[in-house]
């Protein structure tokens, strides 16, 4: 494809449809590919059904012959037209166009001659001469324009002299006529004028011309439809013959005459327009396929342009985080006082757990889906840190939890506060015993327990509410969701409950479900997420 001025013009090659067979033949070749070894067969029996079928009609009803036959005949004249310059619209054809225009031309003067002809009552004040008139105007139309479009369908300026001039001879001749300037071509009394008469003979001899110019045309745009133009202007000297000899406009030669002129207006139909058409369907597809390439193309680079610079944003996050870390890490080695050095180590593990959430879509490249899985990992991986002596044996089942970022962060947020607590209280003087993550989701909803087995809470306790679990009532109701907990025997369960995005179900991780640190479990426990005993600040 060119761009040029603003324009976009789609070039067929091989390089853009290496599988195309019919945009790589030459024109002579599409047209033998598109003519098919039935063209002289089925389509002849066809024409000549055709023809024989509307004898008996113009026999019996020979008004309504007339009108089928030339409305018909126009109705393929603009046929003839609309593929042509929809053709020389995707890839400039003066041959095409051309002729585009000057059946154009004769289709309009045609439709006038049957809605003028004696009997229709169109036009009652018209005399029968009126439609011969239209008739020998739109005859000696066709023929010159033809005449000068295969002579000169090659020059500079070709196409706007044409248009001109058929307007000009088309505007003129039809404004004769009106004022009754035009010479007389038929009288009922005497039959046909000697102007009527020459003018056929005339209208034959360019015919004859054209057909000659036919011949010698070698251009590859031309090629295609050289021989259905040469057969349907056979047909029509014979056909304009007949026109020289009739006396009574419903007589035989006249009827003969238009009979002759279905035969040429079906070879132009089989021999041109099919085969424009499905030029014009490849040349059209073709040029909706390259714009749709180039568009994914765009949409392609759009994206990932989009998703570096996504990755580059959480990237940047994931190590602002892990600098403030350090920062409070730093702060609270500093700090001689114990409840400094809670308050900055339960930041810390906020700050973790966000972070784990921007490394896992970092990590990962999905920046839609987070998958719970690897983000829960890092917060025990921190959490271990924090207390390196304790023996505890975390057990992760979260098969789907993917979520998406708006979801993501409270989640983890609150899974930090409620592990960090039992961490700290559900197991004193460092005992042994193992906390349990659980993750079960419905159609609409997704639900996340924390279990432990540890000592659990004083009924009491439950009721306080430290800085943890104001944090995890605060992130609970912006997710819209519940929030219970409850001490049993053995430690305590606490879980949280939102409603979840319209979806299907996500994929499983690898490490949505395992067992961390430890043997394997000696039970299940529930999950630990009530204030811890005598600590003020936590859950």
């Amino acid at each position: 494809m060119i761009e040029k001025k603003g324009e976009m013009v789609v070039s067929f090659s091989k390089k853009n449809f290496p599988e195309h067979p019919f945009l790589d033949a030459a024109p002579e070749e599409r047209g033998a590919r598109a003519r098919g070894p039935l063209a002289l067969g089925w389509h002849g029996v066809l024409a000549v059904t055709i023809t024989l079928a509307l004898l008996p009609l113009g026999l019996e009803n020979y008004l309504l012959f007339h009108a089928v036959v030339e409305l018909g005949a126009a109705t393929v004249a603009l046929l003839i037209a609309g593929t042509g310059f929809f053709a020389t619209a995707q890839a400039s054809c003066p041959f095409l166009a051309g002729v585009g225009v000057v059946f154009s031309a004769t289709a309009f003067l045609d439709v006038w001659h049957t809605l003028a002809f004696q009997g229709m009552g169109v036009f009652p004040t018209w005399s029968p001469d009126h439609p011969v008139q239209l008739w020998v105007l739109a005859r000696t139309t066709g023929a010159l324009g033809l005449l000068a479009t295969v002579l000169w369908w090659r020059r500079p300026g070709f196409f706007p002299c044409l248009l001109l001039g058929t307007g000009a001879l088309v505007g003129g001749g039809a404004a004769a006529v009106v004022l009754g300037a035009f010479p007389a071509c038929f009288s009922p009394e005497t039959g046909l004028t000697t102007f009527k008469i020459v003018a056929e003979y005339a209208v034959v001899a360019i015919l004859l011309l054209a057909m000659g110019a036919l011949e010698r045309e070698q251009d590859g745009e031309v090629a295609p439809y050289r021989r259905a133009l040469q057969a349907s202007l056979a047909i029509t000297v014979l056909s304009e013959l007949c026109f020289t000899v009739y006396a009574d406009l419903y007589g035989l030669s006249n009827m003969a005459g238009h009979l002759l002129k279905v035969l040429s207006s079906y070879a132009l139909f089989v021999g041109y327009v099919l085969r424009i058409a499905p030029e014009v369907c490849e040349r059209r597809l073709g040029g909706l396929l390259v714009r749709l390439r180039l568009r994914e193309e765009n949409l392609r680079t759009a994206l990932a342009e989009r998703e570096a610079l996504l990755r580059e944003v959480h990237h940047r996050v994931k190590n602002n985080i892990q600098v403030v870390s350090s920062l409070l890490s730093i702060q609270s080695g500093r700090s001689s006082s114990p409840e400094v050095q809670h308050a900055l180590q339960q930041s810390r593990g906020r700050i973790a757990a966000m972070g784990a959430v921007h490394s896992q879509i970092y990590t990962s490249g999905d920046f839609t889906d987070v998958d719970m899985g690897p983000c829960l990992q890092g917060i025990v991986a921190h959490l271990r840190s924090l207390f390196p002596e304790a023996k505890i044996l975390f057990q992760l089942s979260i098969e789907g939890a993917h979520l998406p970022v708006d979801l993501a962060v409270p989640c983890a947020l609150i899974l930090n506060e409620l592990l960090f607590n039992a961490c700290q209280h559900a197991f004193p003087g460092n005992g042994e015993g193992i906390i349990r993550v659980d993750f079960s989701r419905s159609a609409e909803r997704g639900t996340f327990t924390v279990a432990d087995n540890g000592v659990g809470i004083p009924g009491e306790l439950l009721e306080r509410k430290g800085m943890g679990l104001t944090i995890t009532e605060t992130l609970v109701q912006q997710l819209e969701g519940t929030f219970d907990m409850v001490s049993g025997s053995p430690g305590v369960s606490a879980r949280f409950s939102f409603p979840l995005p319209p979806g299907g179900p996500p994929v499983i991780s690898e490490l949505s479900a395992g067992t961390v640190g430890g043997p394997p479990p000696r039970n299940r426990g529930g999950t630990r997420g009530g204030p811890p005993a005598g600590d003020p600040g936590s859950p």
